[in-house]
């Protein structure tokens, strides 16, 4: 380093000093020699130093590149191992849950030690213990993920027998699926505006629609619309409902009233006016004889297929009630509502009522000895009152 630092001086005092301090060729020849010999030996450092720099840079770079490589095929690794143990494990479940179905149909009282409980105890704990292994074996499982509508899904129903689906959402289209996810034919449209509810008969021939254009719509299986549009309400449709064989269509809207249709889309008499705002939801019975309705006013009110109100309103939720349901024979209701309860009711018409009573005093010990005289026949009440009726 000294030795180059004193050449760099030469070289300058040549420069600056030649005109006023003469040097001889031959000093002036060395010394230019030495000085590319220098500019040469620090190029070369120079050199040597990038070298090594790019040498260190590629050795970091492979090195993590190979670390990197190892971690991933690490981590490969122990996840197929997991998926390995995950297999094995699911195996393992099926085996044991194909044993245990076996074991269900079987009689059970023959497969448990009864040597220190009683017959009658074990006749109590034993379908408890049976719906425990079918809710261990039999795991709800979802098996399709229908694609096709255009934003949100508002209403789904399904036939009877479980092969057809119907769905309608807010791009203003109702959709039908087989069992299997498949759509089926082209989206059925006709409303002019979202799709608030569907519902559909018992063997999925008939599908009824109702939306925010204020109108029911009827269709058949195959997509085809069945007859114009049943206008009626003053205002949205909010919940539609169908009986079982189809031949009645219920519907409750934004105006307050619930109505009924048949099968070709005519009204069946008038509004059936009681809410006090908007009518949420609606149901009917199985047997089409019995309408349920619960709104805006927080009451259930349940109608007969005249129209004719049955009983008083049903007040127990302290709000809106979003939803009913009904059983098939009408005689139980279940209402949920705003208050985040659910609440259960027993409908049908006095006629059912006095019937239920009447044959419960028959079991009392001061009426049994005159309890065929108390019963009261279904038919024999139905004739007694078409003859008060005339």
């Amino acid at each position: 380093m000294l030795r180059d630092l004193q050449l760099q001086n030469a070289e300058n005092f040549v420069i600056n000093y030649t005109d006023t301090m003469p040097i001889s060729p031959l000093n002036r020849d060395v010394l230019q020699k030495n000085v590319q010999k220098m500019t040469k030996n620090n190029n070369l450092k120079l050199g040597v130093a990038a070298l090594f720099v790019i040498v260190t840079l590629l050795g970091l770079f492979v090195t993590n590149t190979l670390r990197s490589k190892a971690d991933k095929e690490t981590a490969i690794s122990q996840q197929e191992a997991k998926n390995t143990e995950l297999e094995k494990n699911k195996g393992q479940l099926k085996e044991t849950a194909a044993k245990v179905q076996l074991l269900l149909p079987v009689e059970p009282v023959n497969n448990i030690d009864i040597t220190t409980k009683s017959q009658s105890f074990l006749a109590q704990v034993l379908p408890e213990v049976q719906s425990s292994f079918v809710e261990v074996v039999e795991v709800s499982q979802e098996t399709n993920l229908l694609k096709g509508h255009q934003g949100e899904v508002y209403s789904v129903a399904i036939s009877g027998d479980g092969k057809t689906i119907v769905s309608g959402g807010e791009d203003g289209t109702v959709r039908l699926w087989d069992d299997s996810g498949k759509a089926i034919g082209s989206a059925l449209k006709g409303h002019d505006g979202w799709v608030w509810s569907v519902a559909m008969s018992g063997d999925g021939k008939t599908i009824v629609s109702g939306g925010v254009d204020g109108t029911v719509r009827l269709w058949d299986a195959s997509g085809k619309a069945i007859g114009s549009a049943l206008k009626g309400h003053q205002g949205e449709v909010v919940s539609v409902a169908m009986s079982g064989d189809g031949k009645i269509i219920v519907s409750g809207g934004g105006d307050g009233t619930v109505r009924l249709w048949d099968a070709s889309g005519k009204a069946i008499g008038s509004a059936l006016k009681g809410h006090q705002g908007e009518v949420y939801s609606v149901a009917i019975s199985g047997d089409g004889k019995t309408i349920a309705s619960g709104g805006e006013d927080g009451t259930v009110r349940l109608w007969d297929t005249s129209g004719k109100a049955i009983g008083s309103a049903l007040k127990g939720h302290d709000g809106w009630v979003w939803s009913v349901a009904m059983s098939e024979d009408g005689k139980t209701i279940v209402s949920g509502g705003v208050d985040g309860t659910v609440r259960l009711w027993q409908g049908g018409t006095w006629e059912t009522w006095l019937e239920v009573g009447c044959n419960g005093l028959c079991q009392h010990p001061v009426f049994f000895t005159n309890a065929a005289n108390l019963k009261l026949d279904a038919k024999q009440l139905q004739k007694t009152k078409g003859a008060k009726e005339t």
